[in-house]
């Protein structure tokens, strides 16, 4: 994991998705990019909810590219990171330049990177959006670093890790995508919820096994959906094993049954108090 994309979106959950993709490089030495990213009526309406005043006048206030790029260039100064005009090795960072961009181009941009770091997206709409999230992992096919709203670059996260197995191919690529991370934690747990969606795949058990492959001494853990809530007994497991990070798969079920239905994914997404980290 050497590369973090940042789709620098306005708002007031920005200071902290800088902070998250900051750590983040930090402990895994990364170079960093920042691009501009512009509000759509596609962002404002989730479906969550209707669009809302606030999100509307989000839309018509939002900030230029260069008012963007300018605070991405000053947190980063600020907290020492230098600054390149080409993706190097080791902590440095870029500010992509040009106009706001959207999502398509997000999706397609997030292939160059190991990860992107985005907001948790709000459930009434606006900014951060769901929609840079979703194309993140539909169209970019690449892994998400979910950050919380309140995360500071005092705070320290991937200590104590918890990964979300329900024997998926999402579930594997998000470890797969973890291992670094994993392998620098102090405790890893990795919880099988049953009671969720069956689906056929290695146990948790199995996994644990291979994880000491890569020096990893993993703590299977078993848990009872609650209501079928599968996304609310993981953040619970979570907060009881005092986990600083989660790992999951997104999209298990069909984006399309989660919008319509709810899932774990959509829960996680917009109830998580700690970073996660998700591939689907």
């Amino acid at each position: 994991m050497k590369s973090i994309l940042v789709p620098v979106e306005a708002g007031n959950q920005l200071g902290a998705v800088l902070a998250g993709a900051l750590l983040l490089a930090k402990q895994m030495d990364c170079f960093i990019e920042g691009v501009p990213v512009g509000t759509t009526f596609e962002g404002l309406a989730t479906y969550e909810g209707p669009i809302v005043a606030e999100a509307l006048t989000c839309f018509e206030e939002q900030p230029s590219a260069d008012e963007l790029g300018q605070q991405f260039t000053n947190f980063m100064a600020e907290n020492g990171v230098r600054q390149v005009e080409k993706p190097e090795s080791g902590l440095s960072c870029r500010w992509h330049g040009g106009d706001l961009v959207h999502e398509n181009f997000i999706g397609n941009h997030s292939r160059l990177f190991d990860i992107t770091a985005v907001g948790r997206p709000r459930r009434e709409g606006g900014n951060p959006s769901i929609t840079i999230t979703e194309a993140v992992l539909f169209e970019g096919g690449r892994p998400i670093l979910v950050v919380p709203p309140d995360m500071k670059v005092d705070r320290e996260f991937g200590q104590r890790i918890l990964i979300g197995w329900n024997r998926s191919a999402e579930s594997a690529r998000a470890v797969t995508a973890s291992i670094p991370l994993l392998r620098m934690a102090e405790k890893v747990f990795v919880l099988t919820v049953e009671g969720g969606p069956k689906i056929s795949g290695p146990s948790g058990v199995q996994l644990c096994e291979f994880l000491r492959i890569y020096g990893i001494d993993a703590e299977e853990q078993s848990a009872e959906a609650v209501s079928n809530n599968v996304g609310e007994v993981i953040l619970e497991t979570a907060r009881q094993k005092n986990c600083d990070m989660l790992v999951k798969g997104a999209y298990t079920n069909s984006r399309l049954r989660q919008m319509l239905f709810g899932g774990a994914t959509r829960h996680i997404i917009h109830h998580a108090e700690i970073p996660v980290v998700m591939a689907n």
